[in-house]
């Protein structure tokens, strides 16, 4: 099964980094999605820190939220929903972004997507398309999201 998480992991983000959603992508199911949004709000998050959650993408940052509540990550989720919102009233200090910063980084966010992966392949396999799907395009359209920097960051480590 460590096999399949691997090529599940790998899919996510090969769909970041040539900036795919999914959509026109024959055969990806939701897990594949959710774990690519998850995967990229984390990203956001590792770089910049809870300050720069307001200024990301509404769209991108409540999918990357959905995603972590779908692996179980509901801490993580919820630290970035608070901070956002108040960030948004005008209630966050420094204090506020440095402690949620520091609260964020407490989680093992990476090690709780691969938890989770294992846990969706073990009771709806059919969440994740099949490990043996061919990959999606290794491109990278302009207006994407990602750098090279970001191509290391994704990286899984072991």
């Amino acid at each position: 099964m460590d096999a399949d998480v691997d090529v599940i992991w790998d899919r996510a983000c090969e769909l970041l980094m040539s900036d795919a959603t999914g959509h026109g992508i024959e055969g990806l199911r939701e897990g594949d999605r959710m774990l690519a949004d998850a995967i990229h709000l984390d990203g956001c998050f590792q770089r910049s820190g809870a300050d720069a959650m307001p200024d990301l993408d509404d769209t991108d940052r409540d999918a990357g939220v959905v995603g972590l509540r779908w692996f179980g990550l509901d801490d993580a989720a919820d630290i970035v929903e608070t901070y956002v919102e108040r960030s948004r009233r005008g209630l966050a200090s420094e204090s506020d972004e440095l402690d949620s910063t520091d609260a964020y980084n407490a989680i093992d966010v990476e090690a709780g997507l691969t938890s989770g992966v294992r846990e969706r392949l073990r009771d709806s396999a059919d969440s994740f398309a099949p490990a043996d799907m061919p990959r999606p395009p290794r491109q990278q359209p302009q207006g994407s999201r990602w750098t090279s920097g970001a191509r290391r960051f994704l990286r899984r480590r072991d």
